[in-house]
């Protein structure tokens, strides 16, 4: 699952954004980068570092 978080001035808040099937191999962390008009999410999963290019519809 990929949330976005906010702020309301008194707390935090996590709203679910997207969700995405693994499978098997289980995400661990993950790290989202946007460089010029693209945008690229690094996730850990088992022990492996995959690279995934996001297209925004």
């Amino acid at each position: 699952e990929i949330f976005e978080l906010s702020h309301n001035g008194t707390k935090y808040i996590a709203e679910e954004v997207m969700r995405y099937e693994t499978g098997p191999n289980v995400v661990m962390s993950c790290f989202v980068r946007s460089v010029q008009n693209r945008i690229y999410l690094t996730a850990g999963q088992e022990s492996h570092c995959q690279l995934y290019k996001v297209n925004v519809r």
